[in-house]
């Protein structure tokens, strides 16, 4: 007698391999979701990262078109307290988070300031500028500033944190 059906056995065997099948699949998407807001976050930890030196910049360079000495209203410290509307260092008008000590952290809040990263006592990154003033040419003046900006944010369960680093210096002096 020949058999043209499958037995309980057979079924059960391909289900299992079934199963496993779309159990892997399943955890492959699950790890692809992680990994895709991930590079999101760090994506945006960079991009801050960035506007923190930018910021700095952008300070100088008004420091230079006032007619005033360039790294006024930057103080060679490490701080949290800038954002992207910042006319000094450490930003003392931020309130939001406290004092000198209090870290800021950088959030977007729905309905504010069009989107931008403010500095809050609560947010998913961590901005720290730190900023240090250097003579090079010996005459009692800074002429170097080595800006490090540090993003740090925390994701399912580890702690990441991107850099960006510049050099600034005094190429425009003042007659």
């Amino acid at each position: 007698m020949q058999k043209n059906a499958f037995t309980i056995i057979e079924l059960m065997i391909a289900l299992f391999i079934l199963s496993i099948g779309i159990s892997g699949a399943f955890i492959v998407l699950r790890d692809i979701s992680v990994a895709s807001s991930i590079s999101t976050s760090r994506l945006t930890a960079v991009f801050l990262a960035q506007e923190g030196i930018e910021v700095i910049r952008n300070i100088r360079d008004y420091n230079w078109a006032r007619g005033i000495e360039w790294d006024t209203k930057i103080d060679e410290t490490k701080d949290t307290r800038l954002q992207y509307d910042s006319d000094k260092f450490p930003d003392t008008d931020i309130t939001s988070c406290g004092t000198a000590g209090h870290p800021c952290f950088l959030a977007v809040y729905p309905g504010e300031e069009n989107g931008f990263f403010m500095c809050r006592p609560a947010g998913e990154f961590k901005r720290t500028i730190t900023v240090e003033k250097k003579d090079l040419d010996g005459d009692g003046k800074d002429d170097k500033m080595h800006v490090i900006s540090e993003v740090e944010w925390q994701q399912h369960g580890r702690t990441f944190k991107v850099y960006a680093v510049e050099d600034l210096y005094n190429w425009w002096r003042a007659h």
